[in-house]
This record gives structure tokens, C-alpha cells and sequence, in this order.
């Protein structure tokens, strides 16, 4: 079952969307994320703050990368200030395109 973990951010600076593109091709390439994650959007909600939305195979695939996403997320934190404001967490029961045509198939 897929896990999802959604997560709010808050930066020191203006976002800025060029820099966010370029560092998120770092940490996927930097920490081979493609083997636990299945999808990352980052959103931007105001001038200073994202939202993240990371999709991960499963629980067990998520706790395997925690730890290099502890490590990218304090790299952050004191590089780049960003800092997380809040995190929610679980595991996916209703995916749209996952949803049959008809509910009694």
C-alpha cells in the first residue's frame, strides 16, 4: 500500500522555483530516492512557504529512506533555510486512478 507524507515548509528567502527544480534533481540523484519514492511534488503556497507531497512504495519503503531524508532535511534546514512547519503522514486507501470504472467490478 502506498505511503504518503505530506509536509509543509517554511523558507528564510523568497522561493525560488529555479532553485527548487535544480535541488530536487540533486536529492533525487544525489540519494537514488527512485528505489522508495514514487512521486515528489513541491507546491508553492506563498512567497515563503511549500507544501511537499512524497509518495513512497510503501511504509516499509518510507522508514528505509527516513534516514536520508533526515539528512537532506537538516542539509536544508542549515544551507537553505527551510525549515518544516508541520507533517502529516499515512498510508494511502483511495487512489483516483487506482478506482475501477464501475464500483461493483
Amino acid at each position: 500500500m502506498k505511503y504518503i507524507v505530506n509536509a509543509f515548509w517554511k523558507h528564510e528567502k523568497p522561493i525560488n522555483a529555479e532553485e527548487a527544480i535544480d535541488y530536487m534533481m540533486i536529492v533525487r540523484d544525489t540519494f537514488d530516492n527512485e528505489e522508495h519514492v514514487l512521486e515528489t511534488i513541491w507546491y508553492q503556497i506563498d512567497e515563503y512557504t511549500h507544501g511537499s507531497v512524497a509518495i513512497y512504495k510503501s511504509e516499509d519503503s518510507y522508514h528505509a529512506f527516513l534516514e536520508k531524508n533526515t539528512f537532506q532535511r537538516d542539509f536544508a534546514a542549515k544551507e537553505g533555510g527551510v525549515t518544516m512547519i508541520e507533517e502529516y503522514k499515512g498510508p494511502a486507501y483511495a487512489v483516483q486512478t487506482q478506482l475501477p470504472q464501475d464500483r461493483t467490478a
